[in-house]
């Protein structure tokens, strides 16, 4: 498990946070290169991955955007981008879904202040059954 926390001044714990952030989604060079590797030589389970992640993206985006959501969805990412006229605070509203709706995702002031409103879903990490768990939630 890992487990833990920090105590500081404030600037010094949202910068803390990036790092860590950034450490817990960006995998070092050299796991990069050994999995470069080892997907060259997984083909079929490649092609069935793209299939499974389009399928998942789409069914969020098209799920979101019937409740009213403004959805974007990257060309080949396993995330939706999607924005609603009602949040105004990301971070209280991701705060609200994973404690009263057990919904876990990230909001784009995460990535930037120029994201606010935006919030963050990790469709590929679902089953497409859990996607409608997860709009039926929201």
């Amino acid at each position: 498990f890992r487990t833990g926390w920090l105590i500081g001044e404030a600037a010094l714990i949202e910068t803390v946070a990036v790092v860590h952030r950034a450490m817990n989604s960006c995998p070092n060079t050299l796991a990069q290169k050994v999995v470069a590797e080892i997907l060259l030589t997984t083909e079929p389970y490649l092609v069935q991955a793209k299939i499974f992640y389009q399928a998942a993206t789409s069914k969020m985006a098209r799920l979101l955007r019937a409740k009213g959501w403004h959805v974007e969805t990257p060309p080949g990412g396993l995330y939706v981008w999607a924005k609603h006229p009602d949040i105004t605070d990301g971070w209280s509203f991701v705060q609200d879904l994973i404690t009263t709706k057990k919904v876990s995702a990230i909001p784009g002031e995460a990535f930037g202040a120029e994201n606010k409103g935006f919030i963050r879903f990790a469709a590929g990490a679902l089953s497409l059954e859990q996607i409608d768990l997860l709009v039926e939630r929201l």
